[in-house]
């Protein structure tokens, strides 16, 4: 195979083919590791449709090991003691409980009747939608 050196190529390189069964694990971690090795960090899966679909049409599903998620493109930072500190804006998740608040609005206070017109007060003032 002859490639050209100013092109960029995609080379795809089938690792192992296996049918899950609970005999294969050890030959399915090794496999696992050896694609996401060459494949530097990434690893596609192919997987036969179950019976009764189409059975010329395989899932695909892209994974990787570098803090990298394929389906969003984003990439993360390497989690350190910081990361799981509520006391650190690079904290837990947004919505984490703690000292944190979220804020959010309930419609029931801005509209508390929907059966109302506009015209007729379905919508309430600040003040009186937090009295009501």
């Amino acid at each position: 195979m002859k490639l050209d050196p100013k092109q960029r190529h995609t080379i795809e390189v089938i690792v192992d083919r296996l049918v899950i069964d609970e005999k294969i694990r050890v030959r399915l971690s090794d496999s696992v590791e050896t694609s996401l090795k060459w494949g530097e960090g990434r690893l596609l899966v192919l997987q036969q449709p179950p019976e009764g679909a189409a059975p010329d049409v395989w899932a695909e599903s892209l994974h990787s090991n570098r803090n990298y998620s394929p389906a969003t493109g984003l990439s993360f930072d390497t989690p350190t003691p910081k990361h799981f500190s509520f006391n650190s804006p690079a904290g837990p998740a947004r919505f984490a409980t703690g000292w944190a608040r979220k804020w959010c609005f309930d419609e029931h206070l801005i509209v508390p009747d929907g059966e109302k017109s506009l015209e007729k007060g379905a919508v309430l003032p600040g003040a009186a939608a937090a009295n009501a």
